[in-house]
């Protein structure tokens, strides 16, 4: 990759989803599905919550015609990681190429997520299912059950325990404080899924069995907690 320059997030966020902008005498594109997911689903890294801080102006190789720019994010080792727009619905199982399945994800996450399905779990060099894939998955699943259409966030999650899918046990957890968040409360979980305004999936760390089929929806606004388990996932 050739970079020509590197631009604060600010400095092309407001122009996103217009007209090209100039950027040191090149007319840069801010209308492609990438770019516009940046401007319209946020920075943020869905799974690992890795935030994008800067664009770069690159391209591929040294004879082609003009740039594009690049959102990267930089982790704890400061090295940077480039972030992608990942199809929520792959394409390859007929999801849309459009802003509504979309979203923010870095590289090193949208290609463990891969085309996984809800059903078929593939286990890593360690032993553990990938979460990951379960998560999104799981949102799929509930977004068609319809629960997403609720027009309250109480209505949301009573929507979810009567209208779940059938690979899905629900469960009643103990609440939690209002206005906490996964991590307030389990600072060993990175892995949630906004599925509504502050309602969220996330998997159950603090489950003593570790188990990877246990999660939980969260009511951030009233802090109650639908417990999950998928019932038929094979596990690889």
């Amino acid at each position: 990759m050739i970079r020509a320059a590197e631009y604060p997030v600010e400095r092309v966020l407001p122009f996103i989803g217009g007209d090209p902008i100039e950027l040191d005498g090149d007319k840069m594109s801010v209308s492609s599905l990438r770019v516009r997911c940046f401007g319209e689903e946020g920075l943020v890294c869905k799974r690992c919550g890795l935030v994008g801080v800067k664009f770069a102006k690159e391209k591929s190789h040294a004879s082609d015609t003009g740039y594009h720019l690049n959102l990267y994010a930089v982790d704890a080792q400061g090295r940077e990681v480039l972030m992608t727009h990942d199809h929520i619905v792959p394409r390859s199982k007929g999801g849309k190429n459009h802003i509504s399945n979309v979203q923010t994800m870095c590289a090193p996450c949208n290609s463990k997520k891969g085309n996984g399905d809800f059903h078929s779990v593939r286990k890593d060099k360690t032993g553990v299912g990938r979460i990951d894939t379960i998560l999104s998955n799981l949102y799929n699943a509930i977004e068609k059950s319809g629960a997403l259409r609720a027009d309250d966030l109480n209505t949301l999650c009573k929507h979810v325990r009567d209208s779940m899918v059938d690979s899905i046990i629900p469960k009643a957890l103990n609440s939690v404080t209002v206005g906490q968040r996964p991590a307030d409360f389990d600072p060993h979980n990175r892995r949630v899924i906004e599925i509504a305004p502050n309602v969220v999936i996330a998997h159950d760390t603090e489950d003593p069995t570790q188990d990877c089929h246990r999660f939980y929806i969260l009511n951030v606004f009233t802090g109650e907690r639908l417990g999950i388990t998928l019932k038929d996932v094979e596990v690889l």
